[in-house]
């Protein structure tokens, strides 16, 4: 859609009141709207437009790709002090192969959604609440080359917590990154790092 294609489109389908956009928004077709089409959009349609000024994040604009450069970096501790939150998914916790609980460190399964931004594959540090208690959370995202399993998904192991969880709807909010993904020689030797992770988690507050 061209750029007032777009608007008019918005305003099909949402009850617009206004619209709050940074000093460089882009829209529309190739980008080709800014700041003063929409502005002129707004005035005809009795709309308010608030511009937000930008800011600077290590002497860098805060822009969506300054935030997806980082996500992609798997830098989710850094990405949260420009988002204002945690990056999280959320989905239905799938039964998957228990693998997880035959070695002692039991996991929820999540599919991650084509739609949702990527994350660095890697093994990361979250949080989950459940019944109204927050838990830490470790976090695989990504394969699980140890066991030969080249699908990307989601597998969380929850700390000090016990049930099941299957079909429930959650969502996981990643906080830091703890390390890469790494294919194991053994069992024994992914037990003995997954023992080191689970410290490293609980040792944060």
């Amino acid at each position: 859609l061209d750029k007032k294609a777009f608007l008019t489109y918005l305003n099909e389908i949402y009850n617009v009141l206004g619209y709050v956009c940074g000093e460089d928004y882009k829209f529309g077709k190739l980008g080709l709207g800014n700041r003063t089409d929409l502005e002129e959009f707004a005035k005809e349609k009795g709309q308010i437009v608030k511009v937000v000024e930008m800011e600077n994040f290590n002497e860098k604009e805060i822009s969506t790709t300054l935030i997806k450069g980082l996500l992609k970096d798997g830098k989710v501790k850094e990405s949260a002090l420009l988002l204002g939150r945690n990056y999280s998914v959320s989905g239905k916790v799938f039964a998957d192969r228990k693998i997880g609980s035959s070695i002692g460190f039991p996991t929820i399964n999540l599919k991650i959604n084509k739609d949702k931004f990527r994350l660095k594959n890697g093994v990361y540090e979250g949080r989950i609440n459940l019944y109204g208690k927050e838990y830490k959370a470790i976090i695989n995202y990504g394969a699980r080359p140890t066991f030969s399993l080249d699908e990307k998904l989601i597998e969380a192991h929850i700390v000090d917590f016990s049930g099941e969880l299957y079909d429930m709807d959650i969502t996981l909010f990643f906080t830091d990154y703890l390390r890469d993904i790494i294919k194991f020689n053994s069992v024994e030797e992914l037990k003995e790092q997954l023992k080191k992770d689970l410290q490293t988690v609980k040792g944060k507050k």
